[in-house]
């Protein structure tokens, strides 16, 4: 799967062309009126590959929202956990620049039922991820936030201001044993924090969260 190193002041421009896009493929399809595929017999079209139904794609995903996941990309992080994954590579992966030209990778999922095993080194939240993420109506799960302070508007304040659905490893419910460390590897901590896919749709319903996208609610 290739990956494209994306600025942070490129990400919209990016994601208005991806939006574009797929409204094209949505109406070619047929599926504008918001029917159902499983009802009318019509293909399904994954939101954010194109994949269609056809091959391989479960229509049952299109009743449910996005999920996105912050993960590290230092050479300490490599290879990540999930994305390689020969059944669950992300649907898309978003490459950006942080502080001091660290980068970090915003996984995307149509079908959170389908996940890794295993996704990580998890990190933390950035607004150009977040606001990335917000165009798709996804739920979007981190590792710890960037908070404002004097000029700089942090993801903390992202998140109350645009009322994100977002799950934070620092303030979640443990009993759902959503995050985990992994010492297998001679890192560092912050190179070790991970999630378990399989406990994803719990920790939704946990958190109370919408699970279905906007045009079904």
């Amino acid at each position: 799967m290739k990956k494209y190193k994306i600025r942070p002041y490129l990400a919209a421009a990016l994601a208005l062309v991806m939006v574009l896009c797929m409204m094209l493929v949505t109406g070619c399809s047929g599926e504008s009126d918001g029917s159902d595929p499983a009802e009318t017999g019509e293909v399904a079209v994954n939101p954010l590959t194109g994949q269609t139904s056809e091959e391989g794609f479960d229509e049952n995903a299109l009743n449910q929202r996005v999920a996105a996941f912050v993960v590290e990309n230092s050479p300490e992080s490599r290879p990540q956990w999930g994305m390689d994954d020969a059944e669950y590579s992300p649907d898309i992966v978003l490459q950006g620049e942080v502080e001091a030209g660290i980068t970090r990778t915003l996984w995307m999922y149509a079908d959170y039922n389908k996940l890794p095993e295993i996704i990580g080194p998890m990190r933390s939240a950035r607004p150009p991820y977040i606001r990335f993420s917000e165009l798709f109506d996804a739920v979007f799960i981190h590792w710890g936030q960037s908070s404002s302070k004097g000029m700089y508007v942090g993801a903390n304040t992202v998140f109350k201001q645009d009322g994100v659905d977002h799950i934070n490893q620092m303030s979640f419910d443990e009993s759902v044993g959503l995050f985990d460390r992994d010492h297998t590897r001679s890192v560092s901590m912050e190179h070790t924090g991970i999630l378990y896919g399989s406990k994803v749709p719990e920790a939704l319903e946990k958190a109370g969260f919408r699970t279905e996208p906007e045009e079904y609610t």
